[in-house]
C-alpha cells in the first residue's frame, strides 16, 4: 500500500488538480470543464495557489509544479 504524504505548501486535493493543469498550460476555463467546476471558481483556486506559494504567477506555478514533481499523475 503507497503512503500518502501531505502535500506541500498545505496545499488541498483540488488544489492539486487545478495546478497539475495549470502545468499543462490550461486555462480556467478549460481546467473548470475537466474540474466540472466554473472558471471563477478555478481563479479562486489559482488565487489560493498564489498566497500558498508564494508564487507571482502562473508561469511560475507551472514551473514550481514541474520543477518539484507536485503534479497528480493521470489526470
Amino acid at each position: 500500500m503507497l503512503e500518502r504524504r501531505p502535500l506541500p505548501c498545505g496545499l488541498t486535493e483540488r488544489e492539486l488538480d487545478v495546478l497539475t493543469l495549470i502545468a499543462r498550460g490550461l486555462s480556467n476555463r478549460a481546467i473548470g470543464l475537466m474540474l466540472r467546476a466554473s472558471p471563477r471558481t478555478i481563479g479562486t483556486h489559482v488565487g489560493h495557489l498564489l498566497l500558498k506559494t508564494g508564487l507571482a504567477n502562473r508561469a511560475a506555478l507551472a514551473s514550481y509544479a514541474m520543477e518539484n514533481a507536485v503534479v497528480r499523475l493521470g489526470l
